[in-house]
């Protein structure tokens, strides 16, 4: 019957911690805290060993092996975090390049472009800078926006990219485009949608050119 209680024991031991910490976005929290529920665990079946163990060999067999499961399950554990917290760092590397990718290709230069050809094989040059993208892109601005997107609290996520469009006098058309999915480089920065810390391009359409930077 003693042994039910211990496997009741060692369960709630790894359980309630591991429910405690739990994310589901990040794992290793609950991981760290059922291991650490564990090694409790058995320190305190080992002592409890000890003290029913008549024999000097079989104290000593004991804790060899609890020290052995204890140190070889932390280094394990160890490796596979380190390895996944830098596979993790990768992605998001990776995702940061393939947004700015798609925002400067494709936001930025997709649109702009094809403005400042319209603008430049004009007849006589009658039509502003402004005048021309609203032609072009007027049906698809929104409130300033490509899209029209509800309250941060609300967004439904249907785009990752966010552009968000200005004029400045009938000559000059500004882009702020935010990928809400891409890390930017200050994770404390107040992107223009509301969001934190997020990747954010701003691009400046003139009759000089296209230039853009990136604001985080």
């Amino acid at each position: 019957m003693k042994y039910i209680y211990w496997y009741g024991a060692g369960l709630l031991a790894i359980g309630i911690p591991y429910v405690a910490f739990y994310n589901p976005y990040d794992l290793w929290g609950s991981i760290i805290a059922g291991a650490a529920g564990a090694a409790l665990f058995l320190l305190a079946l080992s002592l409890y060993s000890l003290k029913q163990s008549s024999s000097r060999k079989e104290d000593v067999i004991t804790g060899i092996v609890c020290v052995m499961l204890i140190a070889g399950f932390a280094l394990e554990s160890e490796k596979h975090y380190t390895m996944t917290t830098y596979q993790r760092q990768t992605l998001l590397k990776i995702r940061t390049v393939i947004g700015s990718g798609i925002i400067i290709t494709d936001k930025i230069y997709g649109t702009m472009m094809p403005t400042l050809r319209a603008y430049y094989r004009q007849p006589e040059k009658g039509k502003k800078m402004e005048t021309i993208f609203r032609e072009m892109y007027g049906a698809s601005i929104a409130d300033g926006s490509f899209n029209k997107y509800p309250p941060l609290k609300d967004y439904v996520r249907e785009f990752d990219i966010m552009t968000y469009v200005s004029y400045q006098g009938d000559s000059v058309v500004q882009y702020i485009c935010i990928d809400t999915t891409a890390r930017g480089i200050d994770e404390h920065f107040k992107n223009a949608s509301g969001h934190t810390g997020k990747l954010q391009y701003r691009s400046t359409l003139s009759k000089n050119g296209v230039k853009y930077e990136r604001t985080n």
